[in-house]
């Protein structure tokens, strides 16, 4: 991808990246290129996942006193945990709490970790068989939950937004946009 970046902005082409995990230095260096070309990045290019992305922020919001929770389902050979998607969505419930994703997320638990704190937004990743991908959110109280949930049946449900997004950049003047831009919900 940073390869690719350097022609793209050399050539003033705009970009489309659906990589994840880089480092704080390799964003900077994105950050920059998006300040000469249109740079569209996303965890994840499914219609489905980013409707529920921001459905997700939403709930948040109105759903005040209730704990925020998200469990991640992948196929067993998948190398990073928590997912791009996963990290997605927490930041999304966090940003709807209005809380910084970095002090609130807790990856997993295990022994004893006391009572789960008001600020607390817990991500749980299980890895299995063929598993495309499924995220579920939930927001729970002593009464009720609510569980959002969205499951890639295959990897065509990535292609759709990826058109969409490839289309948007094109004609898309310099800066840094995401799928919620792409698809006009924010």
């Amino acid at each position: 991808t940073l390869s690719h970046l350097e022609l793209s902005v050399r050539h003033g082409v705009a970009l489309v990246i659906g990589t994840t995990g880089f480092t704080a230095e390799d964003q900077k260096k994105l950050d920059a290129a998006a300040k000469k070309v249109a740079v569209v990045q996303s965890g994840n290019f499914s219609l489905g996942v980013n409707v529920l992305l921001g459905l997700s922020r939403k709930a948040a919001e109105l759903l005040e006193g209730y704990d925020g929770e998200l469990v991640e389902y992948h196929h067993n050979q998948k190398k990073d945990a928590p997912s791009g998607t996963a990290l997605m969505l927490a930041k999304a419930v966090a940003a709807g709490k209005g809380l910084e994703l970095e002090k609130a997320m807790v990856c997993g638990r295990q022994g004893q970790v006391g009572a789960r704190r008001k600020d607390e937004i817990g991500v749980l990743a299980v890895r299995g068989g063929g598993i495309i991908g499924r995220h579920d959110v939930l927001f729970v109280t002593d009464h009720e939950t609510i569980t959002l949930s969205h499951a890639a049946h295959g990897r065509e449900a990535f292609t759709t937004g990826v058109m969409k997004a490839v289309r948007f950049a094109a004609h898309a003047k310099p800066g840094q946009y995401d799928m919620l831009d792409v698809l006009g919900l924010k």
